[in-house]
């Protein structure tokens, strides 16, 4: 899997706890872990292709549970 980096552009009032906090629905306890797995692999991500791997597919599984 090829990762690419794009330059995204965050609105500064948005962090990923107010996200956290604003999760609802029957999956929101799963998605929930998956965002605290994606923050603890965040920081190691920069030297660590595996990490940077394992983001993106926990990316794709949150999508999938929307």
């Amino acid at each position: 899997m090829k990762l690419e980096k794009k330059n995204l552009k965050v609105a500064a009032d948005t962090s990923p706890k107010d996200i956290k906090a604003t999760i609802t629905g029957k999956y929101a306890v799963s998605k929930k872990y998956i965002l605290s797995a994606i923050d603890e692999l965040g920081k190691i991500a920069k030297d660590d292709t595996v990490a940077k791997e394992a983001i993106a597919n926990l990316g794709v599984v949150l999508f999938d549970l929307d």
